[in-house]
C-alpha cells in the first residue's frame, strides 16, 4: 500500500514520473509536463480515429465518453428504475393518453391498410359465387 503523497499524485503526475525515470535529464520538467498534458487531452479527450481495411476510417467517441458512460449506466439504471416506481400512475396516464391521441389510431390504421383490400376481395368473390350458384338455379327447367 502507498503513502498518503503517492495516493494523491494525479495521473498525469505519475505518468511524468514514469517518464522522468526512463529518460533521465533528457527533457526539462516543463517541457515533460506539457508533453503528458499533451498527450492526456490526446487519449481522453479527442475523437479516436480507427483505420480499416482498405482506407476506411472509423471514428470513435473520445475514451472519457466510454468511461463515464460505463460509470454511470448502472447508477441511471438505477435512477430510471426509482423514477417509474415513484410516478407509475403519471407514466401509465402519459402511456394511456399517447395510445388514445394517435399511437392506437396509427396502429388501427395501419392494420385496416392491411386487412381492407383481402376482406374485400373475398367479400366480391363470395357475392360472385353465390350470383352465379342462383343464376344457376334459376336456369334450370
Amino acid at each position: 500500500m502507498g503513502s498518503e503523497i503517492e495516493r494523491k499524485q494525479t495521473f498525469e503526475e505519475k505518468v511524468k514520473g514514469r517518464i522522468r525515470d526512463s529518460i533521465g535529464d533528457l527533457i526539462t520538467d516543463d517541457d515533460l509536463g506539457r508533453l503528458v498534458e499533451r498527450g492526456a487531452e490526446e487519449l481522453f479527450f479527442k475523437p479516436r480515429i480507427e483505420r480499416s481495411d482498405y482506407g476506411r476510417t472509423i471514428e470513435h467517441p473520445p475514451l472519457v465518453h466510454e468511461c463515464v458512460k460505463e460509470l454511470l449506466s448502472e447508477r441511471m439504471d438505477a435512477a430510471l428504475d426509482r423514477y417509474l416506481e415513484q410516478n407509475k400512475e403519471t407514466v401509465e396516464k402519459i402511456i394511456t393518453r399517447m395510445i388514445e391521441d394517435g399511437g392506437l389510431g396509427a396502429i388501427t390504421r395501419a392494420l385496416s391498410r392491411v386487412i381492407e383490400q383481402p376482406l374485400f376481395d373475398a367479400s366480391a368473390a363470395m357475392t360472385h359465387n353465390i350470383e352465379q350458384r342462383i343464376a344457376n338455379l334459376e336456369s334450370r327447367p
